[in-house]
């Protein structure tokens, strides 16, 4: 009969085998994704171009008019697509249009004006909450010169009564 300390070591040796066969499907699965976007790379016509040329071609894809869900389309073909989408910040200056739900708004607006970078946006918002409204002018502070004109109409208590404010040259 096996003693207590005995049978913990044992277990606790089996733990440790069992870890390190499970690493070894890990790993080769990072090895066949890398292998993988290597054959991408050669083989996708896109990442033989240069990076401003495949940015244009980007741009030239976008469809009029832009919207957020529309950009998001092109950072889930491919890795690739992704990191060129990302490092296009023209591309996120395009989205004129900021039709997202309300409780999403200032998140992707967050994230919209980062990508865009220094590129002066114009911003529409349709009809949003006076209250979301105050988290939006938060967000844009830090974003100031980057807006371009700002367009929105704020409900307040969801009364039909509609405050309206739009203004150009912001920059």
């Amino acid at each position: 009969m096996s003693s207590v300390d005995e049978l913990r070591r044992r277990i606790t040796s089996l733990e440790e085998a069992i870890e390190r066969e499970q690493e070894r499907p890990r790993d080769l699965e990072r090895q066949r994704s890398s292998t993988q976007s290597e054959l991408n790379s050669l083989i996708d016509p896109m990442a033989r171009l240069p990076p401003e040329i495949s940015s244009d071609i980007l741009l030239q894809s976008i469809p009029t008019p832009p919207t957020w869900g529309s950009l998001i389309t092109f950072l889930l073909v491919c890795r690739a697509w992704a990191d060129l989408a990302l490092a296009t910040p023209l591309m996120w200056s395009k989205i004129t249009d900021m039709s997202v739900p309300w409780d999403k708004l200032v998140r992707v607006l967050e994230i919209w004006l980062d990508r865009a970078g220094d590129v002066p946006i114009p911003l529409t918002f349709g009809h949003i909450l006076l209250y979301t409204f105050h988290h939006i002018v938060r967000t844009l502070e830090a974003h100031v010169p980057q807006v371009q004109s700002l367009s929105f109409s704020a409900l307040h208590n969801n009364d039909l009564a509609l405050l309206t404010y739009s203004f150009d040259g912001l920059t």
